[in-house]
């Protein structure tokens, strides 16, 4: 969920802990780790500022998903593993406030989207435009998408897991063929970043483990920073994707 405000404090007080990085860099890193739901917000903005939201489809949000992840391949160059995890279902004690967060996240939205236009002409667009939708595909990867489709359950997120895997075997099939991928998907309960930082230990425990190993954790939330420092791994740092 975030702490809000603390990155920008953080980056105010200490400027000389942010680095900007190149969308190809020669750095290299061995370990890898991708928080694919912070991908799904930066591509969910990154769509709200180009189209209206009815163009908003599984297939256009994983298209942006896929180049985000490019981008942090090339930026961090991993060596030795890379660990994707998305977030399943939430404690319960989260999930109530969780699911309230996101439908008034949909509804405000809608709401000032039809605002902009006649409200009849839109909602007749609205309707006519999801059943279209529904009738020409119901595999998941035409379904309109919003904040509230980022939730374990949705036919939004059953179609993620099956393209980051498709998205795995092309990359391991390709350039990416020495790497070992581990794909913590939807269907595993538990939040993205926690499974992050729970491999991240289990890794640092082992008795083989070298300390020299170098890790990036690609996420947005301002807790990473929190996670991180928990985790006293002093070749450890924080790759923000949909920063400019």
């Amino acid at each position: 969920m975030g702490i809000p405000g603390f990155f920008r404090w953080l980056s105010l007080r200490y400027p000389h802990i942010v680095e900007a990085v190149k969308k190809k860099s020669r750095s290299k890193t061995d370990f890898l780790y991708l928080d694919i739901n912070a991908l799904f917000h930066v591509a969910l903005r990154s769509m709200e500022k180009k189209a209206s939201k009815s163009n908003f489809t599984s297939r256009r949000m994983l298209s942006r998903v896929f180049k985000e992840m490019d981008i942090a391949f090339n930026v961090c160059n991993p060596q030795v593993l890379v660990y994707i995890a998305m977030d399943g279902v939430a404690p319960r004690a989260k999930m109530n406030e969780q699911r309230s967060r996101r439908f008034l996240s949909r509804e405000g939205s809608r709401i000032t989207e039809e605002s902009d236009t006649h409200f009849e002409d839109s909602s007749i667009k609205y309707e006519q435009s999801q059943l279209t939708v529904r009738a020409k595909n119901s595999s998941g990867f035409f379904v309109p998408v919003d904040s509230a489709s980022i939730s374990s359950g949705t036919e939004f997120m059953q179609a993620a897991n099956d393209a980051i895997r498709y998205y795995i075997y092309q990359r391991l099939n390709g350039k990416l063929k020495n790497l070992q991928i581990i794909l913590n998907d939807s269907s595993v309960a538990g939040e993205g970043e926690h499974k992050l930082f729970q491999f991240l230990t289990a890794q640092r425990n082992h008795p083989e483990y070298n300390t020299k190993y170098r890790h990036v954790v690609c996420g947005c939330d301002a807790d990473f920073i929190m996670y991180a420092l928990l985790t006293h791994e002093p070749n450890l740092r924080i790759l923000r994707p949909g920063l400019k």
